[in-house]
Order: C-alpha cells, then sequence, then structure tokens
C-alpha cells in the first residue's frame, strides 16, 4: 500500500456557526492522506498511474469555497469528493484545522479528522 500527503494546504473559507465567521472568514488548513494499493506507478513513472496531488489539491480548494457550519461537514464533503474523483484512492484520512477561531482565549487552532473508505 502507498500513502501520499497533502500537508498543509492552506485556504481562506467562510466556515462557522458565528455569524462573523461567515462574514469575515477565517484561514483553514487541509491534512490529507490518500491510502492505495494501485502500486504501479512505483515503477511506470507515469502519472496516469498514480494520484495526482495537484488535481487533489484543486478540488480541496473548490469544496472549501461553499460555507458550511461544522469542520465535520467540510472534512466529509471534502474526503468524499476526493473518493468519487479517483479510483485510485481506497482509503483517506482528513484533518481540517481552524486557524485562530473566534473564541475569548488564546488557541492556535482546532481540528477535526476523519477517515472514509471507498
Amino acid at each position: 500500500m502507498n500513502i501520499i500527503r497533502i500537508e498543509g494546504l492552506r485556504f481562506h473559507g467562510y466556515h462557522g456557526v458565528y455569524e462573523i465567521e461567515r462574514h469575515l472568514g477565517n484561514e483553514f488548513r487541509a491534512d490529507i492522506e490518500l491510502f492505495t494499493n494501485h502500486i504501479k506507478a512505483n515503477t511506470s513513472d507515469n502519472i496516469e498511474d498514480t494520484i495526482d496531488y495537484a488535481v487533489i489539491s484543486n478540488l480541496v480548494l473548490e469544496i472549501s469555497k461553499e460555507p458550511v457550519h461544522l469542520l465535520e461537514h467540510l472534512a466529509s464533503k471534502i474526503g468524499k469528493k476526493i473518493i468519487d474523483y479517483s479510483n485510485l484512492v481506497d482509503a483517506l484520512t482528513i484533518k481540517i484545522t481552524k486557524l485562530n477561531p473566534p473564541m475569548e482565549i488564546s488557541i492556535e487552532g482546532v481540528s477535526v479528522t476523519i477517515n472514509l473508505k471507498k
């Protein structure tokens, strides 16, 4: 099994329960692990034989433009879109972090991690 990781994909989004989050937006980070048993690329050196992380990154950015209330929902939407896109993805883990959430205490971020299988 191969694991392809996309780490630290940052984007601005308007996700959150509070009106201020949906108005001003916030910075988010996505960390994704893509699991595949299709290991032809190990010997072929051909992009068509693997999961194109540039395409996956653009899918994340596309979905992140649609505001949602919960990080769980955002992670699930992104994960399902990735699995639907590529038949090479057997499973994935996605972590979405909201950086600097609007709280009365200083906190670097809050995150949700989900696992999906095909």
